[in-house]
């Protein structure tokens, strides 16, 4: 069932809107406890749009893997603003 999760923020980064996507991207990786000596693995997922010539908003999941204590994924969303000093 963990997999829900990430295909669910995956569905609504996908079927956010309809202008075509910046960018998409897809992370992953392996995380090494030491002290417990404990493996897991770790990815992440992201999603930019723009919303007008100078805003866009990015999305995204966030799975840091389980090793033992350490539960910390979640989502994300930011809005960035774009300032043109070029002056055309």
């Amino acid at each position: 069932m963990n997999f829900l999760r990430p295909a669910a923020v995956m569905l609504l980064m996908l079927l956010a809107g309809q202008s075509a996507a910046q960018q998409f991207s897809l992370m992953g990786g392996a995380v090494r406890d030491h002290g417990w000596n404990d493996d897991a693995k770790s990815y992440a997922l992201g999603y930019s749009a723009p919303l007008n010539k100078t805003l866009s908003y990015s999305l995204g999941y966030l799975n840091e893997g389980h090793v033992t204590d350490h539960h910390r994924d979640g989502i994300g969303a930011q809005l960035w603003a774009g300032l043109d000093l070029t002056n055309k």
